[in-house]
């Protein structure tokens, strides 16, 4: 069956803070989650200002459009303006409808314009379409003040859209049953829907001496909110021995909840929240008071009849009993009428609520339990995601099969490179192949898929990273500690709408490591180790190093990757054993070697869940399926004699031992060396061979260099998989490889690939000699190599391990660790003055003194700070005290920081922020000179990311490239 392709059509974007905006959010997602192609149209008011889902407003193709004012007025001149914007507004549509192929339009009606461009639209394009009523239209009508004339040519128009429409969503079942009767029989009530939340993220700490009364979102029933305040005043605001506090979550400008006749301390108005952060404040209160109009009025009696409040959908899974208060003829009280579901109260009188709040007040727990559990159950029964995702899908006839769709979130630094291995290619499967979706978020984005979303949404944010990053490096000597991207996870809505959290490299996402133990509570979590960092107190590749198993104490090499100044690897150590002590995650590695230690290391060996699952190639890709002869064409090599192909590296890749090897190096045949990643290292070669340097190439390019090649050579001295290993056995290509790493595993030598002793260049050449003069062998290796291939790395098997350990995750019961969420700090502590004391000078350098900025960062402390001493990073205050600046340096960049953050050399960043897309590489031609030194800035905080963004985002800009390629090597030597 073809997909339609649906239009919203809305004057409100799907969004977090309007209740329209926050059910088609909903919606919306369950399209997304079914893969429905879906676009949108938003005629809004310029007065709305939504906050949008950043997941879900990426995804969705989109244009907004001005509102012309709705009104009443009969001026001509008006009206004849009115009429011809929304001549404009609908040719603008109609074009959005024929660029996008548009074959069914779903549009939450309100207001005159949406109701006379629809029509139009029906009129001009026959293309069929649903309506969603929240509210009677007559409502928004008379709140313009249409005259009676208007107003009932605009309510023909709209009963005529209700009847001939394919479908009709509607508010309420009392809105159901009399639209089936009176203009449709295909309606159906859709409901705003969550999920019920899981115990331990409901408070279960309620004041003893305190009785709490919650209303939360928009009054409309401004009367009948003053009634139940004058109970309560008549009460004077306590019973027995508690005192009795009305909070409002919610506009906190409104005037009857302002009058000086409460007293101060009675009424707590805590404005608008997030709706997780909403329930979980809901569960904490005794009460919660949903009011409906009591209104002769006939519009208001209307909405009170058809109408459905939205609340009830947040009220219910906390469960705390809820006070309705409506009208026998309201919708809500023929929802819970004669269900023991909530207190119900349908009267105004002022005694009558007070009655009914005491009635609340003294009721037992054991029939407050029985209330909470009945609406629990109508809960279940109507307002479900499933439920309510069931009914919209079955209105725009799409076919539903209620198996759960998980929301995978891949976290990484970065996109394409790497992106076998980076959480991009499993990314793309799930979402081309599977019923499941998935995201990615990234500190560097190369990409122009929508699903991957970036860390930074200024460049400015970009720029202070920068500089934490060279603080953490320089100042402190510690990594993974500042962090601007921990705190935008935490906030994203990335991480909020996903159901299970794969991370990958997170020391190169440069999360803190602090924040992975909130991270991990928040959603089911899997982690793939992808190198022996996470053993270790600082480095990358150990080497023969053991320090990692008693603590890396005195670290003998501090100048590796991910260098110190100071010697600070022991308490980074004992800071890792902390967080993994506190965090339930599931751990991926590719290779047993990997596996080993693991178990070994005490920092993981507590894991319950490991998992095998190699890293995959695509075996269709990778083979020899085109000849030596035309590869060797299609790079310039020399068709006769023997092609060496590696990569050449100048750290763990073991290029110092190739060099020495073929130095030495004495056969008969003509030899050629291709190599790929660096260029210049062969210097010492360049006589006594034909050289062919690559540099940073495609995979295209990359399957040529194996089929042209007779031996790969991948000697590396740190190594936790090696993917090009097995690409050359894919290829039919025999690898040489030590024998200290991953990779006579991943090999399987020495039987398939050729195994050397660690770091010795003269069995190397001995390997090479060997693998040169025997022919057949190479042939026997490479032909063993691709079957090996095919059994344990077919990409494909990989990743339906991969899926399928998402859904195994998602679907176990995840022990409860108990997260010290205290932000009590001992300021006292030695530690926490040593770390303030730096965090200030920090402060100092990048905010002007004075500035509100400035203000909200220092730590005001007059106590002695004590010098010479280093601080113990794994001390819960130091972290705390880190985490908490690094969520106010993160609430500050969200603003308007250009002009008082500064760089380390006292200008404003102002002066080195341009105007950016996806990473800092991109080319803007005016201004070389601001690219180079972003580029510089990217390469000291991490070289490896520097070469793969370089080589990408230049691939079509060769000067550019060149002039950064002659900067290398020397800023390099002078650096490291």
């Amino acid at each position: 069956m073809k997909k339609d392709n649906i239009l919203l059509l809305t004057d409100v974007l799907p969004c977090k803070n309007y209740s329209g905006g926050i059910l088609t959010l909903q919606l919306v997602k369950f399209l997304m989650e079914e893969k429905v192609n879906i676009s949108c149209v938003c005629i809004k008011e310029k007065s709305v200002k939504e906050v949008l889902d950043e997941e879900i407003i990426q995804q969705l193709d989109y244009i907004i459009l001005d509102k012309p004012h709705e009104t009443g007025e009969d001026s001509r001149v008006k009206r004849r303006n009115y009429e011809i914007k929304i001549e404009k507004i609908l040719n603008k549509i109609l074009e959005f409808i024929k660029n996008k192929n548009i074959t069914k339009i779903w549009c939450p009606i309100q207001g005159e314009v949406l109701v006379r461009v629809l029509e139009k639209i029906a009129d001009i394009t026959g293309i069929p379409y649903i309506v969603q009523i929240w509210d009677p239209i007559e409502w928004i009508l008379d709140e313009k003040n249409y005259t009676k004339i208007k107003k009932d040519l605009i309510v023909g128009k709209f009963e005529n859209l209700l009847v001939n429409a394919e479908y009709c969503f509607t508010a309420s079942k009392s809105m159901t049953e009399i639209y089936k009767e009176k203009y449709n029989k295909n309606s159906i009530e859709i409901y705003t829907s969550v999920e019920l939340p899981r115990l331990q993220e409901l408070s279960q700490n309620k004041a003893k001496k305190e009785f709490v009364i919650a209303l939360s979102g928009q009054i409309y029933a401004v009367t009948e909110v003053e009634k139940l305040l004058e109970a309560l005043n008549r009460l004077e605001w306590k019973y027995k021995d508690k005192k009795i506090i009305f909070r409002y979550f919610g506009n906190t400008d409104i005037e009857i909840l302002n009058r000086e006749k409460y007293e101060k301390g009675n009424i707590e108005l805590k404005g608008f929240v997030p709706q997780d952060v909403l329930m979980k404040e809901n569960s904490k209160t005794n009460l919660l008071y949903c009011p409906y109009f009591f209104s002769k009025n006939a519009t208001y009696r209307k909405i009170s009849e058809q109408s459905f409040p939205s609340k009830i959908v947040t009220y219910i899974p906390t469960k705390v009993p809820m006070l309705i208060h409506a009208p026998e003829y309201s919708s809500i009280y023929k929802f819970f009428n004669g269900k023991n579901a909530a207190y119900i109260l349908t009267s105004r009188k002022v005694e009558d609520i007070k009655n009914e709040i005491i009635k609340a007040i003294e009721d037992t727990e054991k029939n407050r339990q029985i209330i909470t559990n009945n609406a629990i159950e109508l809960y279940k029964e109507n307002f479900l995601p499933d439920k309510v995702k069931a009914n919209f899908l079955k209105g725009l006839n799409i076919e539903y099969k209620p198996t759960k769709k998980l929301n995978i979130l891949q976290v990484n630094y970065v996109d394409l490179p790497g992106r076998r291995f980076s959480g991009y290619d499993i990314q793309q499967k799930i979402n081309r192949d599977t019923i499941h979706s998935s995201n990615q978020i990234v500190t560097y984005k190369t990409s122009e898929d929508r699903r991957v979303y970036k860390y930074y949404k200024k460049a400015s944010q970009q720029e202070l990273e920068y500089i934490l990053l060279d603080y953490e490096s320089n100042k402190l000597s510690v990594h993974s500690n500042l962090s601007l991207t921990s705190p935008m996870l935490k906030q994203s809505d990335l991480l909020n709408n996903a159901d299970v959290v794969h991370y990958h490299m997170i020391h190169n996402a440069k999360l803190s490591l602090y924040s992975m133990i909130e991270l991990c509570a928040k959603k089911p979590s899997i982690m793939t180790i992808h190198d022996p960092w996470t053993f270790t107190g600082r480095c990358v590749h150990y080497d023969k190093c053991s320090k990692w198993m008693n603590g890396c104490y005195r670290c003998p090499d501090i100048t590796t990757m991910f260098p110190f100044k100071e010697d600070n690897c022991h308490s980074m150590w004992k800071l890792k054993q902390y967080v993994y002590k506190n965090i339930d995650i599931d751990i991926v590695v590719a290779t047993e070697y990997m596996l080993d230690l693991v178990k070994t290391s005490p920092l993981t060996k507590h894991f319950k869940h490991v998992h095998l699952i190699p890293f995959g190639v695509d075996l269709k890709y990778f083979s020899n399926r085109i000849d030596k002869k035309k590869s060797r064409e299609q790079l310039n090599i020399n068709n006769k004699g023997i092609v060496l192909f590696f990569r050449e590296q100048e750290v763990f890749k073991g290029t110092e031992y190739i060099v020495e090897a073929l130095k030495e190096l004495a056969v008969d045949e003509e030899i050629t060396l291709l190599t790929c990643g660096q260029k210049g290292l062969l210097k010492e070669l360049k006589n006594k061979y034909e050289i062919v340097e690559l540099g940073n190439i495609d995979n295209e390019k990359m399957l040529y260099a194996y089929n042209a090649c007779d031996i790969f050579l991948m000697p590396s001295t740190g190594e936790s998989f090696g993917l090009m290993a097995v690409e050359a056995m894919a290829c039919e290509k025999p690898v040489v490889v030590f024998n200290n790493t991953a990779l006579p595993s991943v090999t399987f030598a020495p039987e398939c690939g050729v195994l050397v002793e660690n770091k010795n260049s003269q069995k190397l050449k001995e390997a090479i000699i060997h693998l040169i003069k025997n022919k057949e062998d190479r042939i026997r290796r490479g032909k063993l190599g691709r079957k090996l291939a095919e059994e344990h790395y077919d990409i494909n098997i990989c990743n339906e391990k991969l899926i399928k350990l998402y859904e195994e995750v998602y679907n176990r019961e995840h022990e409860n660790i108990k997260i010290d969420n205290s932000k009590e700090i001992n300021y006292s502590d030695n530690n926490a003055k040593l770390i303030v004391d730096k965090l200030n000078t920090l402060t100092k350098s990048i905010t002007n003194k004075g500035s509100k900025e400035y203000k909200t960062l220092i730590y005001k402390s007059k106590r002695l700070v004590l010098k010479n001493i280093k601080i113990n990073y794994a001390n819960i205050n130091v972290q705390k005290i880190i985490d908490e600046y690094n969520d106010k340096l993160y609430k500050i960049s969200e603003q308007k920081i250009i002009s008082v953050i500064k760089t380390n050399n006292g200008k404003n960043a102002k002066d080195l922020i341009i105007n950016i897309k996806n990473i800092p590489f991109y080319i803007k031609q005016k201004n070389p000179r601001v690219h180079i030194i972003r580029a510089i800035k990217l390469f000291k905080e991490d070289p490896f990311l520097f070469k793969h963004a370089v080589a990408y985002k230049f691939r079509n800009h060769p000067i550019m490239l060149k002039v950064l390629k002659v900067i290398y090597k020397p800023f390099k030597k002078i650096y490291y």
